[in-house]
């Protein structure tokens, strides 16, 4: 017998938490101090540079996220409604897409 246990909610949401949310609020914000303060940039510049910095990293990583979710044997359903509850994704065509990138 095969058994094997599937991360309860609370370690998705966990997970998500420190793979990706976390990150990204720490790159915005290294990106918008860092370039506010050593290069004296306009304000709005280096928020616009911090956010489009951490857009990247989350499309990165929330792939990284939804595939580990997806090796656990979570299903896609149950991946979208902890991804939204958690506020780490926003529709289904994000798995769609990591899944079919999977398995090229």
């Amino acid at each position: 017998m095969n058994y094997t246990k599937q991360p309860s909610t609370f370690e998705l949401i966990s997970r998500g938490y420190l793979w990706v949310n976390l990150p990204v609020t720490v790159i915005i914000l290294a990106v918008w101090f860092g370039l506010w303060t050593i290069l004296n940039l306009n304000y709005i510049i280096c928020l616009f540079l911090g956010t489009l910095a951490g857009t990247y990293f989350w499309a990165y990583s929330i792939k990284k996220w939804i595939k580990w979710a997806f090796s656990n044997n979570i299903d896609k359903d149950k991946i979208l409604k902890i991804g939204r509850i958690s506020l780490l994704l926003w529709n289904m065509s994000t798995i769609n897409n990591t899944l079919t990138d999977k398995k090229k």
